[in-house]
């Protein structure tokens, strides 16, 4: 292994924003309450990183993460959980205003009915125009009505069967929007898809959330990756499977490791390929996301 050499601090603090950038993409553009920084884990100016040491530069996050939004744009009554807060999966993270629901719903049950009338009516109509078109037939084929009284008939016939189902399809969108407030009174409480940990607030009590504007964002605490910058040349000798090391400075012992990803190109600011292993086991010890790190191969 040609593992990298100690490195200056700014070429430090370039690939572990690299690395972190490449999960950063996407995430809503509001304000948000991050996750407390811990002290074994951030680093400032007048204090570095991490000890430089050979191994390649690298930063611990969870396996998964996903902004959690509800199915129905709501306003927040009440939120349930704060930033660094365990959570079970079907555990509530927030609550939701129902007055606002009520009364949509009873403008929809008003809109129904409304359309099952303007439906009755047209169906009515719709039979009147085609028994007038039969008994005109009729009449036309014993002489005693004209050719032209038909088509007028067949006309209207066909007028009022597309009024018809204009109508039946009014009921049907009205009907679909009752269902869908129903179910949204019904699922008043927004909940953890799995079991993990709070990692960001976007949203507080009282502001809106929707399917395009999530509340918070998840982190599953149940598995952990470590992304890592290597030289092309290392890259070649980690392939999948590969067993290795993750040093955490803080850490009395190094985290095994399996490589299952290799980036297929190098990454340009900083020549270097960006590779992720899995961790295998936490050893019930609880690294904060993001935390920066070393990875070294195995032996």
């Amino acid at each position: 292994m040609t593992a990298c050499a100690p490195r200056a601090r700014s070429f430090v603090r370039r690939v572990l924003a690299a690395c972190l950038g490449l999960t950063a993409c996407g995430a809503p553009a509001s304000s948000v309450t991050p996750a407390p920084a811990s002290n074994t884990a951030t680093a400032t100016a007048e204090q570095p990183l991490v000890p430089v040491q050979p191994g390649w530069v690298a930063v611990l996050m969870p396996a998964k993460s996903i902004d959690v939004a509800p199915e129905f744009e709501g306003e927040i009554a009440e939120l349930t959980v704060g930033v660094g807060q365990a959570v079970e999966q079907g555990g509530t993270l927030a609550k939701f205003d129902t007055d606002a629901a009520r009364e949509e719903l009873a403008i929809a049950k008003a809109d129904l009915l409304a359309a099952k009338g303007a439906a009755a009516q047209a169906a009515a109509a719709a039979k009147g125009a085609r028994r007038k078109f039969l008994t005109e037939q009729r009449l036309a084929a014993q002489g005693y009505s004209a050719a032209e009284a038909v088509a007028d008939a067949r006309a209207e016939s066909g007028r009022t069967g597309g009024a018809t189902s204009n109508a039946a399809g009014q009921v049907a969108a009205a009907r679909a929007r009752v269902d869908a407030l129903e179910r949204r009174l019904r699922e008043t409480q927004l909940v953890a898809p799995f079991a993990g940990r709070v990692a960001v607030i976007y949203r507080e009590q009282g502001a809106l959330a929707g399917p395009g504007a999530p509340l918070v964002r998840l982190i599953d605490t149940s598995s952990t990756i470590v992304r890592f910058a290597v030289s092309p040349a290392d890259a070649a000798s980690l392939p999948t499977g590969t067993a290795v090391e993750v040093v955490v400075d803080w850490l009395p012992q190094a985290l095994p490791a399996r490589v299952h990803h290799t980036a297929p190109e190098i990454d340009a600011p900083t020549g270097m390929v960006f590779v992720e292993a899995e961790v295998d086991g936490m050893g019930g010890v609880d690294v904060p996301p993001q935390s920066p790190a070393w990875v070294r191969a195995k032996g």
